[in-house]
């Protein structure tokens, strides 16, 4: 493996990330899309090796015993299960809680007894979600991390919702935690918003740091309703040490952002199978060895550009599920044609340099320079984007792809949302993808190299 001197290693403190995808991103819509989907979720979660998923405990009832599933409650709804006698429906959840409701010394006995009685019923395993993390004194940290360990908790996240932590704030943070002498047993987490000015800064800084668990989504878009993606820290990362399945990862994406995935083709580990430890370590070693069935993409939705030898026309067609709509010749196609082609180089360059390639890591370009390539300034450059992009969300609508995105952002950067693209300039094929790999002799000469 080649040394990327740009590039951190995770450390051996480091133990995985959280997949908050669904809790804080796309969690409403399952409902919508049904259990089925729901599931499905969730096994691509785990088949990518994250270290569970983080679903609000209103959701997919189906799933409440899935080992793989952690519930959210409010500190609130937790003492009204205790005052009403009811047992919670979620055998792991995260108990959210407000610097506001552990105040005092005696608010904090009170949270400590009313964890301890749950955890002590041996019905279900809880983590500690603290909001507004940045508010956090020093002897309140101090009081939170003895409070966990009188009452059996093993995992506190910090989570910096209002996004007011800087790199230097959470270095300074983590040192202070770990003055708190905490016992060997308990762990810690982070989460960031999304959208954050310092989030993926911050978030490599609390893996540098120490940090045990990072929560992040499993997209390539930054919202603020959602965590931070976790394409955009793995860039900053090499592959040493990786703590995600790279293969199931996209796969998941993938279904995530509404690419068809054929269902039949998804490995179910559902509550059935884990009911005890032997079956556990048997599903963590299929996953390990990663012994599951691909899944298979069914990908309906294809691009072809025809262009001119000297560039100067464009000519674009869009097919669904084997119906092509002619987009006919425009300017704003060169934008998209750009894009698909720095997909290409850029897939080249990784594939020479490392021996392989991560379709999510490749294809990525900065808004100012892709601008500067066409030639125009930024108001002219963002006409062009957004005709190109009225123009395909039409079409892929018309041949009944609702809701499709022809382009994924982050921030300051764009890149062509199609994993199936033919260019051909004159009477000749610049190059093919299917399914995001190239199929061109020139790329399998680069593989067998």
């Amino acid at each position: 493996m080649k040394n990327d001197w740009n590039k951190y290693i995770y450390p051996e403190s480091f133990h995985g990330f959280i997949d908050a995808s669904s809790h804080q991103y796309n969690g409403p819509l399952l409902n919508a899309f049904g259990e089925q989907r729901g599931e499905n979720l969730v096994n691509l979660s785990q088949q990518a090796e994250f270290d569970g998923q983080l679903l609000d405990i209103s959701l997919l009832s189906g799933l409440y015993h899935h080992q793989h599933v952690w519930g959210k409650v409010s500190y609130e709804q937790l003492r009204y299960y205790f005052t009403s006698e009811e047992s919670v429906v979620h055998h792991q959840i995260y108990v959210e809680l407000n610097l506001d409701e552990i105040s005092s010394s005696a608010a904090i006995n009170r949270c400590a007894e009313l964890l301890e009685y749950f955890i002590d019923t041996g019905e279900v395993s809880i983590r500690l979600l603290l909001k507004n993390a940045f508010q956090i004194s020093q002897s309140q940290l101090i009081k939170i991390v003895r409070m966990c360990e009188l009452s059996g908790v093993q995992r506190i996240c910090f989570n910096d919702d209002l996004s007011l932590f800087s790199p230097s704030g959470i270095k300074r943070f983590l040192a202070a935690l770990n003055a708190t002498n905490y016992s060997k047993s308990l762990e810690f987490e982070c989460a960031f918003s999304g959208v954050g000015f310092h989030t993926k800064e911050n978030a490599i800084m609390a893996i540098t740091s120490g940090i045990n668990y990072i929560h992040v989504t499993a997209s390539y878009l930054e919202l603020a309703y959602q965590a931070l993606p976790v394409t955009l820290l793995m860039q900053a990362f090499s592959n040493h040490n990786e703590p995600l399945n790279k293969q199931a990862l996209q796969r998941y994406i993938m279904y995530l952002h509404g690419l068809t995935v054929d269902d039949s083709s998804l490995t179910h580990i559902g509550a059935d199978t884990v009911n005890d430890d032997v079956n556990r370590g048997a599903v963590a070693n299929m996953l390990k060895n990663n012994s599951v069935p691909e899944v298979e993409l069914s990908n309906n939705i294809a691009i072809r550009f025809d262009v001119s030898a000297n560039d100067w026309h464009v000519k674009m067609q869009l097919m669904v599920n084997g119906v092509i709509e002619e987009l006919g010749e425009r300017v704003h196609h060169y934008v998209l044609l750009l894009l698909a082609r720095e997909y290409y180089q850029q897939y080249q360059t990784m594939l020479t340099r490392d021996g392989h390639v991560d379709p999510l890591l490749v294809g990525w370009v900065e808004r100012e320079a892709l601008h500067q390539m066409i030639g125009d300034n930024e108001a002219q450059f963002n006409v062009k984007l957004c005709r190109a992009k009225k123009h395909i969300i039409g079409a892929a609508e018309k041949l009944g792809y609702i809701e499709y995105q022809p382009l994924s952002t982050r921030q300051g950067a764009i890149r062509l949302n199609c994993g199936n693209v033919t260019v051909v300039q004159g009477s000749k094929i610049e190059f093919e993808m299917e399914n995001w790999q190239f199929i061109d002799s020139h790329y399998t000469e680069l593989k067998q190299a």
